[in-house]
C-alpha cells in the first residue's frame, strides 16, 4: 500500500498512531506497550521500519540511562526536557519532536547519526537534508514528491527539513527508511575522535 495516494497529505508528519500505537476507542488507553505492539497493527508500508527504527534509539538512550543510573529526573534537569515528556518518549506514548529526541539522546553522551553509504554523519537537521538531496540526486526517478507521498506528507516537508525548527521525528525517521539510510545513536567522544566535526552534528 502506497500511503498517500488519495489521501490527505500532512505538513508535520505522517498521520500514524504513536510509535506504540493507536487508542482503545472506548477506554482512551493504548493497546500495547512499546515493545509488545502487534505487526498486524501497522496499516501503512513505511510505518513498521520507522517504528522499528524509534524503538531501536529510545532504548539506546534508556539502556545507557539506566546502566549509568541516571534518573528520568536528572536527564529532564540536564536537557530541559520535562520528565513527563522523557518518560512519554521513552514508552513510544507520541512522535516527539526530532530535536527533542536529539537533546535527550545528547544529554546521554549520544548523537543520533545518519549512516549513508558507509558514511556517518551527524543526524541534526541540516546534515540529514544534505543526505537526503545527495540520495535523490543519485536516484533518477525519487524526487521529493515521491518520498512525500510514500509516507504521506507534502512535499514541502521534506524538501523543508532543514527550514523548520524542529520536524517530526517521524518524518525523518521515515525518509530515513524509505532512502535505506540507517539511523543510529552513537557515542559523541567516538564520533569527535574519529575527525566528524561538531558542525555537522550540533
Amino acid at each position: 500500500m502506497f500511503w498517500g495516494v488519495g489521501a490527505r497529505k500532512r505538513v508535520d508528519g505522517p498521520g500514524w498512531p504513536p510509535p506504540r500505537g493507536p487508542r482503545d476507542p472506548d477506554t482512551g488507553r493504548f493497546l500495547w506497550p512499546l515493545h509488545a505492539r502487534p505487526p498486524s497493527s501497522f496499516e501503512h508500508e513505511w510505518e513498521s521500519d520507522t517504528v522499528s527504527a524509534y524503538v531501536r534509539l529510545v532504548d539506546r538512550v534508556a539502556d545507557d540511562r539506566s546502566a549509568q543510573g541516571v534518573s528520568v529526573r536528572a536527564l529532564g534537569a540536564k536537557t530541559g526536557v520535562s520528565i513527563a515528556t522523557i518518560t512519554g518518549i521513552e514508552n513510544g506514548s507520541w512522535w516527539p519532536r526530532w530535536g527533542t529526541l536529539a537533546a535527550i539522546a545528547d544529554g546521554m553522551g549520544l548523537t543520533l547519526a545518519v549512516r549513508p553509504d558507509g558514511d556517518l554523519l551527524g543526524a541534526w537537521e541540516p546534515a540529514v537534508i544534505d543526505i537526503i538531496r545527495n540520495r535523490i540526486a543519485r536516484t533518477r526517478r525519487l524526487k521529493f514528491a515521491a518520498v512525500a507521498d510514500l509516507i504521506g506528507v507534502e512535499p514541502k516537508t521534506i524538501s523543508g527539513l532543514h527550514q523548520t525548527r524542529s520536524p517530526s521525528a517521524a518524518t525523518v525517521l521515515a525518509v530515513c527508511a524509505v532512502l535505506n539510510l540507517e539511523v543510529r545513536p552513537r557515542s559523541t567522544h567516538r564520533l569527535q575522535s574519529k575527525g566528524v566535526s561538531a558542525a555537522q552534528h550540533a
